[in-house]
């Protein structure tokens, strides 16, 4: 099993990391994938949260120690949400946690498929 490991966007002291996305804090899910983009900062973030897939998905933020932080209503197919999320500096798993069982009694675990990615917060807006 490969997992996608991407640093989304670093903000430290009000600037970005060179290479880092800018704007606003986005999520694209899919089948099976997270991938961010944006400016995720500390503090109040408003994420947009988008499934570009066929399944529904969520969003879960864990922090460095695999706490939960928070987690996204489900987000059907072609749905694009806003989730709204308090950050402090660190590393976050940004990852889908659905189980579904398919019509032939197989499990499939959203994310044992991939459906994650990592995202490093920065210290500060300034």
């Amino acid at each position: 099993m490969m997992r996608l490991v991407a640093i989304a966007s670093l903000a430290i002291a009000g600037c970005t990391a060179a290479g880092a996305s800018v704007g606003p804090p986005r999520v694209d899910l899919g089948e099976f994938s997270v991938e961010a983009s944006g400016s995720f900062t500390a503090g109040s973030n408003s994420i947009t949260v988008a499934n570009a897939g066929e399944f529904g998905h969520t969003l879960v933020v864990a922090d460095e120690s695999g706490r939960v932080v928070d987690a996204s209503p489900l987000v059907a197919p072609g749905e694009e949400i806003t989730f709204d999320v308090e950050l402090t500096p660190g590393t976050y798993d940004f990852t889908c946690r659905i189980v579904v069982q398919t019509g032939d009694g197989r499990l499939v675990d959203h994310y044992a498929e991939g459906m994650e990615t990592m995202v490093v917060v920065g210290g500060g807006n300034g």
